[in-house]
């Protein structure tokens, strides 16, 4: 609780709601040539609720479960959109 997530606007493109579509090349404003700029929104596993949030996974169902942008949450690891090392997603206090 208190924490926000965010990610890299170089890797993720921006727009960072909804279901998570990888973006190969994303396409940003020349401005954001100038340092490295982050989005409120991380991959996460979950699906959208009617409400728009992205809404994780029961436990035992993640396998099954899409992708969708949060706030909430990421995920990170081996073979994720994230990654391992923690410089593409983190979740901050704000």
């Amino acid at each position: 609780p208190g924490f926000r997530c965010m990610s890299l606007t170089s890797e993720f493109g921006i727009e960072h709601n909804g279901e998570y579509k990888r973006v190969p090349t994303p396409q940003l404003p020349p401005r954001f040539d100038q340092r490295p700029v982050w989005e409120w929104g991380c991959p996460a596993r979950g699906t959208m609720t009617a409400q728009g949030k992205c809404k994780a996974p029961k436990p035992g169902e993640e396998a099954e479960a899409g992708m969708c942008w949060s706030q909430d949450s990421m995920i990170a690891g081996p073979k994720t959109p994230c990654g391992s090392d923690g410089d593409k997603c983190m979740c901050v206090k704000p």
